[in-house]
């Protein structure tokens, strides 16, 4: 299992604890080493998966028309059904000019939108098991804000690298995301933590630990 919240999930289902181990899902590290951010006036909020309801991207959309910073871009990466509701919440919301639509794109095109992020969120209103996407957005250096439940409270280290915030809360999110675009070096410091932390689950290690179980 790489979560705990999954070994959890398992152990109410009835599976026995003794028999479960836990381990985090690898990443190539390598690949998102040499990442280098494009620089833009603007700051980038960016969601990588599936455009679905209980994914919380609507929250995204309300917390950013909240701040009412006209810098504030979303970048949203994906397609799924939510996809015209998003465009009409964002028509009314007076924010539409400041999402930029992606499209569903292959994962060895993920780089190309970490390059242009600042911060990375996922705002899901449903426990998330251990999302790629917030370890692949940390590899490259990035901050992540993501939603108080089920994996993202591993990954994401509130205060250290990242915030998380109430689920279904869209005020608390905008918070969040006031706090780091004011301050520049705390952007930093959590996108330092987070490859920091990152780096010790490389795919070679994971894949070296996976052989030890079978091993045992």
């Amino acid at each position: 299992s790489p979560s705990r919240y999954l070994a959890d999930a398992y152990i109410r289902g009835g599976f026995s604890w003794h028999r479960m181990r836990q381990l985090w899902n690898g990443i190539d590290t390598k690949k998102y080493a040499n990442m280098r951010k494009k620089q833009s006036e603007k700051f980038r909020i960016a969601f990588v998966g599936h455009f679905g309801e209980h994914k919380g991207i609507e929250l995204l959309i309300r917390a950013a028309a909240r701040l009412k910073r006209k810098n504030i871009e979303i970048e949203l990466a994906g397609d799924g059904e939510e996809y015209d509701n998003y465009r009409h919440l964002a028509v009314e919301l007076g924010v539409l000019s400041q999402i930029r639509f992606w499209g569903k794109l292959n994962n060895s095109d993920m780089i190309r939108v970490f390059a242009e992020t600042d911060v990375y969120c996922l705002p899901s209103v449903w426990p998330e098991n251990q999302p790629v996407s917030i370890t692949e957005a940390m590899a490259c250096g990035i901050p992540v804000i993501a939603s108080d439940l089920g994996g993202n409270r591993e990954l994401v280290r509130h205060g250290i690298n990242g915030f998380l915030f109430r689920p279904g809360d869209d005020q608390d999110l905008a918070e969040k995301i006031r706090t780091l675009m004011d301050d520049e070096s705390l952007q930093k410091s959590f996108g330092d933590a987070g490859k920091k932390m990152i780096r010790r689950y490389d795919i070679s290690n994971q894949a070296s630990e996976l052989l030890n179980i079978y091993r045992s």
